[in-house]
């Protein structure tokens, strides 16, 4: 496996070169503007608290000739003119506040495209682990490189999971290591001796709510296991008891009080 896992990381730096030329200057090509759009929604939760916005999507800057405007990323707007985009949920935004705060990094492009590059890689690293846990054990290190390459070298994927940070990208991330944590979970279920079960169950459900919580698309990720548990009942009671965990992690994520003139209030 550590064969497999050093070339892929080889592979993935020379993706790194092949993206520099695109990477560090002014906005404007393909998506990009999802990018300007999260660099805004951060800048403001810096600048004017994020916990008094409750981590929304911020897009109204704090001067006052600012507000009360309506443009293509506000969708709500608070009593006292401030502009939320509330389409999607927030948890990209979440996450790189989290990481910027954590890490006193500047807020700006290029430490944003850092942050997708370096998702971009862990997710390639969960495509090889995928693969080598699902192929068989005397044929799994090649193709499992393979898929990983493709994964990483795919036209879009050089351009989107590096150029375009947003909700639409980061829950590709969590999908991805959602199919192999739940690659794990089945496994287990099937052995004898149900080992690790608890541990992937509870990684399973917190990595469903997150890709939930970061676009909602999501929700056919968890559909999907809802479907699949359910029809394996008969099979084993630990079936039910996955369907549960999933439902539970799903209607946890609950209603988003971004999405209320309550919450725009509350913040205004």
């Amino acid at each position: 496996m550590a064969v497999g896992l050093g070339f892929v990381a080889i592979i993935f730096i020379i993706s790194v070169f092949i993206r520099i030329p695109n990477m560090n200057r002014r906005l404007g090509d393909d998506h990009e503007w999802l990018t300007a759009q999260s660099l805004i929604a951060l800048e403001n939760l810096r600048s004017q608290g994020a916990l008094k916005h409750r981590f929304r999507i911020l897009q109204t800057y704090p001067e006052e000739t600012n507000r009360f405007v309506w443009d293509a990323t506000t969708r709500l707007l608070s009593p006292d003119g401030k502009g939320y985009y509330i389409t999607f949920p927030p948890f990209s935004i979440i996450f790189a506040y989290s990481i910027f705060e954590f890490l006193q990094l500047e807020i700006s492009v290029l430490n944003l495209q850092l942050l997708n590059i370096l998702l971009h890689f862990i997710a390639a690293l969960f495509v090889y682990l995928l693969l080598y846990d699902i192929l068989p054990r005397n044929n799994r290190v090649i193709p499992s490189v393979v898929g990983s390459a493709t994964f990483i070298l795919m036209a879009p994927n050089l351009w989107f999971f590096s150029n375009t940070y947003s909700w639409d990208i980061i829950w590709h991330y969590f999908w991805i290591v959602g199919l192999f944590i739940f690659q794990k979970t089945i496994k287990s279920i099937e052995s004898d001796s149900r080992e690790n079960l608890n541990v992937y169950m509870g990684a399973l459900a917190l990595i469903n709510f997150l890709t939930i919580y970061s676009e909602y698309q999501g929700l056919f990720f968890s559909l999907s296991i809802l479907i699949f548990s359910a029809v394996r009942f008969k099979r084993s009671k630990l079936y039910r008891r996955l369907f549960y965990v999933i439902f539970f992690s799903t209607r946890s994520r609950g209603k988003d009080p971004g999405n209320t003139v309550r919450a725009a209030r509350a913040a205004g």
